[in-house]
């Protein structure tokens, strides 16, 4: 059936409030042929929603009519999508069985998946077929028709937790920190979703780039886990796949899913309805850029169609609104001097009498008893027939200035002000404006998501620049930059602090997460090759630091640096993390952070050509300590073994410590760079000592350490710096 046939022009009509059809004056304009197509899905999705109707596999979640129809509109648009949606619905449905899904629930999750990029109708082909990466207008252009898809499923009477499912999955392309929310508040069904379509997605081909093998996918989701994907599904989907295996996506359908007969190809009539559908799409994305919120209202005085835009206009849902009868007390009409308007003055009601369009800009109760100004456009929705069938009412706030919003010039002008002139990332002033945001919706909130901020510095810049000019300097700092943003995943925003430093900024990530992403740049940027310069290899050191209650901008990015000049000056090339905002150093030179006390610093010297190797073997045996890490001018090791619940005993041997010692001098010769000591200077060394398990308070960890160093001093022999140099 096609939206414009005869046929479907009967299947519209429906009686006036008397009961007799309406006819008006004028004539059909393409607004209601397509909003018409809209309307035919309302009452398709009601009339299904009787048992006798209903498809049993369907009941109760999306009419099956409606069904078909959404999906022969999305096959229609890009069959590549619809492969996708039925690859991810597979992989969706089946990792939720492993984890106890069923029954309406599963089915539920099946419908979500198959639907959940149905937005992509209305997306234009230069950006749903761009290949590369899409830029932030068309991103956001992307999310725009995301929400729209999720309209039209509302207004199709589709089950509330299928909408819900399909609302959170797009959680993850919000860019803005203030828009963000806990795992706890999305759906579990979503959080799966996510996970299953980005496997998905990253296993097969896209236009801007190759297929990754399953190994590369997962390391890529666990990278990710607790930011953009849900750790525990991550972990479900690594245990599903070595139970069963990895699973066959090179099909679509299951042949005994009992909604495989959707998927049937669709005829010549169910082609053009789907053709219609496609324009229906691109229609409300125009008036979605153009207005504030539309409504549906049909011969009955019944709201049919009620969008997000008019949800947030007159703070009422779609779910308290579709289906109510429309009474002119609903909005309250007043005109421009707040003076109530008569029935017949009404927008529905002097349509009804005209026939006409309707203009006017009026006063209307925003749902919490204040009046809005708001223009607003109504207009017949009539068919061939000039038979009434609805009519549309478009709203637009008079108080809101877009046009400068929208401006391609003040768009341009602000990307220049926010935007690094060099690297084209974020700049020094916009990570201040960023970082504040974050920190308001932290310091607000009683519970609140911790976000954490990582400070890098390119190690021995200056020598880039020395040897091999400015123009090579600059683009180091550009692939730099480009480095930082490719490997970021989960809406980090990264910015020049100024020279050769950049901050990364994460959004609901605590220092652990940080760290580790903080290592996965540092890997990454020692692997960097540079093509006109095959020879240049750089490295860089980074600072670490979670927000904590009561930070500024500048206590925040104040911790971050104080780590990265711990990371500088014990040997580059390494990351370090700092939780406090002051460290408290007691006369002997170590130091602990204020909010971890299970951790000690200290840093002193000790004479050359000592045979440290040989003394820290005595320390090691006699310590029975067990190796972690040996590099160049690095070593970690485990003192003490703890219990089988990680509680600390009685004795040291079962009071568990890491130990590192670093002597930065070697590790800058190992890499090359020269050494800035004499021959008779001492050795700068620096030892961490940090707690494993669970100490029984902070005074046994701090005599368990101060009694471990100081054994270790006896081994090598600490001396006086200056008296040395004399």
């Amino acid at each position: 059936m096609t939206l414009t046939s005869d046929s479907a022009v009967l299947d519209l009509m429906a009686p006036a409030g008397n009961g007799e059809v309406v006819h008006v004056a004028s004539y059909p304009l393409d607004s209601s042929r397509v909003l018409l197509g809209l309307v035919n899905l309302v009452r398709r999705a009601e009339r299904d929603n009787t048992p006798d109707r209903a498809d049993a596999q369907l009941h109760g979640l999306i009419s099956h009519r409606v069904f078909r129809s959404l999906l022969n509109g999305l096959q229609f648009r890009d069959p590549a999508t619809m492969r996708h949606s039925q690859r991810v619905a597979r992989l969706a449905t089946g990792l939720a069985k492993y984890l106890g899904w069923e029954d309406r629930n599963l089915r539920a999750l099946e419908i979500a998946a198959l639907l959940h990029d149905l937005g992509k109708i209305g997306v234009p082909d230069s950006v749903l077929f761009k290949p590369a990466r899409l830029n932030s207008d068309e991103l956001r252009l992307m999310t725009q028709h995301y929400m729209l898809g999720i309209d039209v499923l509302e207004t199709c009477r589709v089950d509330p937790l299928i909408v819900r499912i399909i609302t959170d999955s797009h959680h993850r392309y919000s860019r803005d920190p203030r828009g963000g929310s806990t795992f706890s508040e999305i759906h579990q069904g979503a959080r799966i979703l996510v996970v299953a379509d980005a496997y998905e997605s990253l296993s097969h081909d896209q236009v801007f780039r190759r297929a990754k093998a399953h190994d590369e996918i997962l390391k890529l989701l666990n990278e990710n886990a607790g930011t953009q994907f849900d750790g525990n599904i991550v972990s479900a989907l690594q245990r599903w796949i070595h139970t069963y295996g990895p699973p066959a996506l090179d099909g679509t359908m299951a042949d005994d899913d009992p909604l495989m007969h959707y998927f049937m190809a669709p005829n010549e009539a169910e082609l053009a309805e789907a053709a219609n559908l496609s324009h229906l799409f691109s229609y409300l994305h125009t008036l979605d850029s153009l207005y504030d919120g539309m409504s549906i209202i049909d011969a009955n005085r019944r709201i049919l169609v009620w969008d997000r835009g008019a949800a947030r206009t007159f703070k009422r849902s779609a779910a308290e609104v579709l289906g109510v009868t429309w009474k002119p007390q609903f909005f309250g009409y007043a005109d421009d001097r707040g003076v109530p308007l008569a029935a017949s003055q009404c927008p529905m009601e002097a349509i009804c009498a005209t026939g006409a369009s309707y203009a006017a800009t009026l006063n209307m109760n925003n749902g919490e008893g204040e009046p809005v100004s708001i223009e607003l456009q109504a207009f017949p929705l009539i068919d061939k027939h000039q038979r009434l069938q609805a009519i549309a009412e478009i709203y637009r706030r008079t108080e809101r200035d877009d046009e400068a919003e929208t401006s391609p010039e003040l768009h341009a002008l602000k990307m220049l002000a926010s935007r690094d002139a060099l690297t084209r990332v974020a700049n020094r002033g916009e990570l201040d404006s960023q970082i504040e945001l974050l920190l308001k919706k932290f310091n607000a909130e009683a519970v609140s998501e911790p976000f954490s901020v990582i400070f890098v510095d390119a190690d021995h810049f200056k020598s880039i620049n020395d040897k091999h000019g400015h123009t090579v300097g600059d683009q180091v700092l550009v692939d730099l930059a480009r480095l930082l943003q490719h490997e970021s995943y989960s809406g980090e925003i990264i910015g020049r602090y100024g020279g050769e430093e950049f901050i990364v900024v994460c959004p609901a990530t605590d220092i652990e997460l940080a760290i580790r992403k903080s290592e996965r740049f540092r890997m990454s940027i020692q692997a960097m090759r540079f093509a006109d310069h095959p020879a240049l290899r750089i490295t860089a050191s980074f600072g670490v630091t979670q927000v904590v209650r009561g930070d500024t901008v500048a206590t925040l990015v104040g911790r971050a640096d104080k780590a990265l000049y711990e990371a500088k000056q014990t040997g580059r090339n390494r990351t370090c993390q700092l939780m406090s905002a002051h460290g408290r150093k007691s006369s002997n030179g170590t130091s602990q952070d204020d909010d971890d006390p299970f951790k000690f610093v200290q840093r002193f010297y000790i004479g050359i050509g000592q045979g440290i190797v040989q003394k820290l073997s005595g320390f090691i045996e006699d310590h029975q300590a067990k190796l972690l890490t040996v590099e160049p001018g690095r070593v970690k090791m485990q003192c003490g073994g703890g219990t089988i619940f990680g509680l600390w005993g009685w004795t040291d041997g079962m009071r568990p410590v890491t130990v590192e010692i670093v002597l930065p001098e070697l590790i800058n010769e190992h890499n090359g760079h020269a050494s800035r000591r004499s021959p008779n200077s001492p050795e700068s060394i620096c030892v961490t000592v940090q707690a494993k398990g669970n100490p029984r308070s902070e005074a046994t960890f701090q005599t368990r350490a101060k009694r471990l160093l100081a054994d270790l001093k006896s081994y090598l022999v600490p001396c006086d710096r200056s008296t040395h140099l004399k």
